[in-house]
């Protein structure tokens, strides 16, 4: 039994367990609500009567419900728990890099040769790249939870002046119902018209800040591509291994270490 190979052997196990890594996402912590229910709360309050909707559509020449459908539609829970799975995926690119660093340091110190110079060099070049990788993933994380929590806030923002809307426009149109009703008299069509009008001009004032509101979240979902898109842009090609070598063929004397690079 050879005990030295025995234990260069052992010393080239993993230290750290990549796989173990890559559990379930969990989502992020500390919302009073799930995002999905923040964004609940808006969806219910998307199907009005079609009276209200008419009038609503009437006084601001579009349809606030379809407009903010269309801007908080999908699965923002998904979306949250992209958190941690850039995290988890962060984390498993260290293990590997961990991993092959140490491994590759053994190799060098038990092989010797033309070879081993080209083999230690891929390795090196491969453990920088996953390096790169584990810090390109890592400002992932950030972008995402920014942007979860902007949602959040704006879909709670968005709830409670869509609410607003919706009673004005209530108001609204029970007090032109009741103006109608009565025509018949001095005082009763102008103080329904009155009531209307302070509505009408209400429901304007909250369509606008309703507006403002998916406005800044529109902006930040295209800044949110740009900085995720940014992380990975210096990231290199991933290292490809130096070719085989046949038996008799001649050895080069060049720097090896640009084999290990691929190139």
């Amino acid at each position: 039994m050879n005990t030295e190979t025995d234990d260069i052997a052992t010393d080239f196990r993993d230290v750290v367990e990549p796989q173990a890594l890559l559990v379930p996402p969990r989502g992020i912590n500390g919302y009073p609500d799930t995002l999905l229910d923040s964004v609940d709360d808006v969806m219910s309050l998307l199907s009005p009567s079609a009276w209200v909707l008419e009038l609503v559509y009437g006084t601001l020449r579009v349809d606030p419900f379809q407009e903010i459908t269309s801007y908080l539609t999908g699965d923002w829970n998904a979306f949250a728990r992209c958190v941690d799975l850039w995290r988890n995926l962060a984390e498993a690119h260290r293990a590997m890099s961990t991993n092959l660093r140490r491994g590759t340091d053994l190799l060098d110190a038990s092989w010797d040769g033309v070879a081993a110079e080209g083999a230690v060099a891929y390795f090196q070049d491969l453990t920088s790249y996953l390096d790169s990788m584990d810090h390109a993933l890592r400002q992932c994380p950030e972008q995402y939870e920014q942007l979860s929590f902007l949602t959040w806030n704006t879909t709670r923002g968005v709830a409670v002046l869509l609410q607003s809307l919706i009673d004005s426009a209530i108001i609204a149109a029970a007090a032109i119902a009741a103006g109608g009703a009565t025509a018949g008299t001095v005082v009763g069509p102008a103080a329904g018209t009155a009531v209307a009008g302070l509505e009408i001009a209400t429901m304007l004032r909250l369509w606008a800040a309703i507006a403002n509101l998916l406005s800044g979240l529109e902006a930040a979902v295209l800044g949110f591509g740009g900085a995720v898109a940014q992380a990975f842009v210096h990231l290199e090609r991933i290292p490809t291994p130096p070719p085989a070598w046949s038996v008799g063929q001649e050895q080069r004397t060049s720097d090896w270490s640009e084999r290990g690079r691929g190139l």
